[in-house]
């Protein structure tokens, strides 16, 4: 499924060719001061799939996504108008292992691929922003294919999400039995 990040991952590329890349900031982007980030199941299930290959503590990993779940309210949902508000968090996986992302692009969700510098040399996040037109164009294109994916993929796995928050995400999937019998 990470055909769908080739563009993302491309232009990550070449800003980063262009020295407009996160080597040199702290990663406010992660944290609760600027992070939402929300996944669908095709996110969500290549992020569990990465880290499970990944990440070497797992009991770490699941203390840090359980706090993060609990302690900035993504337990519990908020709706204004029908429609469920985003909430701040600090992305349990930021400096996880090491600084930055243990993510590997191809299996990061697409927001935070899209998520770059604009300038070079930033140090905290001062001309990050979300390339919205590049996200759009993206969506268009796969759209028809990414939706099918993620139907499939939520009866499938009985899963309660359309889009929600990484650690909400991981948690149900390490809680599928599924998963846990080691089917994916």
């Amino acid at each position: 499924m990470s055909h769908f990040r080739k563009k993302l991952i491309d232009n990550m590329l070449e800003l980063d060719r262009q020295e407009k890349n996160c080597l040199n900031c702290i990663g406010v982007c992660c944290t609760v001061s600027r992070n939402s980030m929300m996944v669908t199941p095709v996110e969500a299930i290549d992020l569990y799939r990465n880290l499970m290959k990944k990440i070497q503590d797992k009991d770490l990993l699941w203390k840090k996504i359980e706090s993060a779940y609990k302690d900035f309210g993504l337990d519990r949902e908020i709706f204004v108008k029908n429609k469920l508000m985003r909430k701040n968090y600090t992305c349990p996986l930021f400096k996880f292992e090491s600084f930055g992302c243990p993510v590997d692009p191809n299996a990061k969700p697409f927001g935070c691929l899209g998520y770059n510098p604009t300038k070079e040399k930033v140090v905290e996040g001062e001309s990050c922003n979300s390339d919205v037109e590049l996200l759009e164009q993206v969506e268009v294109e796969i759209k028809d294919q990414l939706e099918k994916e993620n139907l499939e993929l939520k009866t499938y796995y009985n899963l309660s999400f359309e889009k929600t928050n990484i650690p909400a995400a991981l948690l149900e999937l390490k809680n599928n039995r599924l998963f846990i019998s080691g089917e994916v």
